[in-house]
């Protein structure tokens, strides 16, 4: 199952597209949402350079329609690393995967993660990059 990823500036921009997904029949099993490091991890909970959590992870943000537990859990618990290797699982290129992680944990972006079939890639992609999605490294 082919997997299309695209990273927003602002939450808004991000659920403008997830609103746009589910409109199309997604669900939240097909989407995946990790916010930047400012709300990913509980911000009482100090972090090192990498945005790896030092010390017990505390509770997980839940908003709109987020339900990442999966990216959010390796973000937390594994920083850069853990996200891009998750990234990788899920099929995106090793490249795009190291820069949306960083991104991600160093830039505050909100990453939008959808598993779509063969046939809805190409409009999937369309559809993040129209709400304001960076689909790619430029």
């Amino acid at each position: 199952m082919p997997t299309v990823a695209a990273l927003f500036g602002t939450e808004e921009d991000a659920e403008q597209a997830l609103d746009e997904l589910f409109e199309l029949g997604f669900t939240d099993d097909d989407v995946q949402v990790v916010y930047g490091a400012d709300r990913a991890v509980n911000p009482e909970r100090p972090t090192n350079d990498d945005g790896m959590t030092v010390g017990p992870v505390g509770p997980l943000p839940v908003y709109g329609k987020e339900r990442s537990i999966g990216l959010i859990d390796t973000y937390n618990t594994g920083g850069v690393e853990g996200l891009r290797d998750a990234l990788r699982d899920l099929g995106i290129p090793r490249d795009e995967a190291e820069f949306f992680a960083r991104t991600v944990v160093h830039g505050g972006a909100t990453l939008v993660v959808v598993q779509t079939e063969d046939d809805e890639t190409a409009e999937v992609r369309q559809l993040l990059h129209e709400a304001g999605g960076r689909t790619e490294q430029d």
